[in-house]
């Protein structure tokens, strides 16, 4: 469940929002006023029901894929979804970008393409 709570808006000021969450997680945003003509921007998101431990596995295949060598956010990835961090494995697969999604796709790793997919807000 997401709660937004909206401060005063006034002027030319602008305030979007992006909010993706885990489904049994409850997210809170508080935007304070702007009075000014200011912009601002919030993204949040987070991996659907994926089985972590799946991930993991998935994303180990991928770190020892022909090219993938040394690929330090896949390394992480992997890391953070084996001890269960969503928020983490997220912001990793997202630096790993387009890139991991097309090794992902090419070894088959189904798990992996779903998180990727997500991180990148492609889903």
């Amino acid at each position: 469940m997401a709660k937004i709570n909206f401060g005063k808006q006034s002027g030319d000021s602008k305030l979007s929002l992006d909010v993706v969450t885990h489904s049994s997680s409850q997210t809170e945003i508080n935007a304070g006023d702007q009075l000014d003509r200011s912009t601002r921007d919030v993204h949040i998101t987070d991996l659907p029901d994926i089985d972590m431990s799946q991930l993991a596995l998935d994303l180990a295949r991928l770190r020892t894929a022909p090219g993938a060598a040394g690929n330090e956010n896949l390394k992480h990835a992997e890391a953070a979804a084996a001890a269960g961090d969503r928020s983490a494995t997220k912001q990793f697969l997202m630096k790993a970008g387009a890139w991991a999604l097309n090794l992902a796709t090419t070894v088959g790793a189904p798990v992996a393409i779903e998180a990727i997919k997500h991180s990148l807000g492609l889903k």
